[in-house]
């Protein structure tokens, strides 16, 4: 996902993989059947559960936002399904939001006012918090959903340095 036609941040790339290990794994019966390479079309494998938690209108045959990447990542470890079985092609929500907002933080005492830019397409934003060595690379937690452009964070401790990152989500 950070790479060829996606080309996401490490952080954008990171959501993105979390949301579908999330929503896939309760699905996986077994990650693949059989013997390498191509053994991932079981209803129930890893990959069919990746794919169909990356779905967004319930029909594989069309494809799904990220498949491509889906299938490489699997056919690296030989446990994909052939393409003849399940056509690979990224298709999308094309109404969905498309850029990231630019965010402003504004300290208040033990907490921080959040505004942003609107995105188009947009129905809510949700905001997240990280802080430590790792910044916004890891440990983020979900604060809210507003539909609005701000957010206020309180009860920090003032004089810490915490990082936000605001998702802006369609329909």
């Amino acid at each position: 996902l950070q790479q060829g036609q996606f080309n996401y941040d490490e952080n954008t790339a990171l959501e993105i993989v979390t949301r579908l290990t999330y929503i896939a794994a309760g699905n996986i019966n077994t990650w693949f059947t059989g013997p390498p390479t191509f053994s991932g079309c079981g209803s129930q494998s890893g990959y069919r559960a990746y794919l169909e938690a990356d779905d967004d209108d319930g029909d594989l045959t069309n494809g799904t936002p990220h498949m491509s990447a889906i299938f490489e990542a699997f056919n690296d470890h030989e446990i994909a399904c052939p393409t003849y079985q399940i056509p690979v092609f990224d298709s999308g929500c094309p109404n969905n939001p498309q850029t990231q907002p630019e965010i402003t933080a504004t300290p208040v005492n033990m907490g921080v006012q959040l505004s942003w830019t609107t995105v188009s397409n947009s129905v809510e934003y949700e905001v997240l918090r990280s802080e430590g060595v790792m910044q916004c690379s890891q440990g983020k937690v979900l604060l809210g959903k507003t539909t609005g452009n701000t957010f206020e964070d309180s009860g920090l401790q003032n004089g810490r340095e915490y990082y936000y990152i605001v998702v802006p989500k369609g329909v």
